[in-house]
C-alpha cells in the first residue's frame, strides 16, 4: 500500500506542476496583453486562468482525499510534504525536491497574481476618476468639504443639475 500511495503522490505532484506551468504561460500572456492594452488576449487569458483554478481546486480535493487515505500509514500528516516525510523512504528526496519546486512556483504565481490585481485595481480607480470628472462637468470635486457647494439631483455618475 505504501508504494501505491507514493505513486499517487508522484502523479499528483506532476499534475500540480503541469497546472502551474500553464499558469506561468497564461500570466506571461496576460502581462503582454496589459502592456499593449490588448483586451481580446486579456479576456481569453482570463478564461484559461479560470480553467486552471478549477483544475487546482479539483487537485486539492484529490490531495485531501489522498492525505485522508494515507492517515493509517502517516498519522498526523496534514500536507503532502509531511506525508512524503513519513512514508516515502526511498523516494523521499525526489518527492521532497518536487514539493520544494511547487512551493517556490506557488510563491512566484502568487506574486504575479497580486501584481495583476494591483494593476486592475489602479485601472478601476483611474476609470472611476474619469467618470467622476464627467459627472462633475470636468471639475474635480474636493475630497473634504466643509459645505456642500454642489447640489446634486441625480446619481454619482450623472449630475442632472449640471
Amino acid at each position: 500500500m505504501t508504494q501505491d500511495i507514493v505513486q499517487e503522490i508522484r502523479r499528483l505532484l506532476v499534475a500540480f506542476r503541469s497546472v502551474q506551468k500553464r499558469l506561468f504561460s497564461i500570466y506571461a500572456q496576460k502581462n503582454r496583453a496589459m502592456r499593449t492594452s490588448n483586451l481580446e488576449i486579456l479576456n481569453r487569458s482570463l478564461v484559461e486562468e479560470n480553467r486552471c483554478h478549477i483544475e487546482f481546486q479539483n487537485l486539492m480535493r484529490v490531495r485531501k482525499d489522498l492525505i485522508t487515505r494515507a492517515n493509517p500509514l502517516a498519522p498526523g500528516a496534514k500536507t503532502l510534504e509531511e506525508l512524503v516525510e513519513l512514508i516515502g523512504e526511498e523516494d523521499r528526496d525526489e518527492l521532497l525536491g518536487k514539493v520544494k519546486i511547487l512551493k517556490t512556483s506557488t510563491a512566484n504565481l502568487r506574486s504575479q497574481s497580486w501584481g495583476h490585481w494591483i494593476i486592475a485595481r489602479r485601472g478601476f480607480q483611474h476609470y472611476s476618476q474619469i467618470l467622476e470628472l464627467i459627472a462633475n462637468s470636468g471639475k474635480k470635486s474636493p475630497t473634504y468639504e466643509r459645505t456642500n457647494r454642489h447640489v446634486h439631483s441625480g446619481g454619482a455618475i450623472l449630475d442632472t443639475s449640471a
